[in-house]
């Protein structure tokens, strides 16, 4: 299930695993009302990676899809930061969500 609006999207899925108890596990923005860590659209990159970087988030790839995104991971929490002209222009944050019982839908 997911849900959007001009500026804000947000998925629920099972969590951790796709056939557990139905969480909110993806959100992503480009309203600056709203910050993840403390991180909020229209911020400079350089601020951004490093609040991400004092909370022990590591750089995982850059998204081949959108030259401009940058992809941070710790534990089961990933983040991206997409950026333009060195600011944050969107920002998402989603959980790792396991399939053990391997179901096919």
């Amino acid at each position: 299930m997911e849900k959007k609006n001009s500026t804000a999207y947000y998925e629920i899925g099972g969590y951790p695993d796709c056939l557990d108890d139905y969480k909110v596990i993806r959100f992503s923005t480009m309203d600056p009302q709203y910050n993840i860590l403390g991180i909020s659209v229209g911020d400079d990159l350089k601020k951004a990676i490093q609040i991400l970087d004092e909370r022990s988030y590591k750089k995982s790839e850059e998204s081949p899809s959108a030259i401009n995104r940058l992809v941070f991971e710790k534990a089961k929490v990933n983040i991206s930061l997409t950026t333009e002209s060195s600011r944050v222009t969107e920002i998402a944050i989603w959980l790792y969500v396991t399939n053990v019982e391997n179901v096919q839908f």
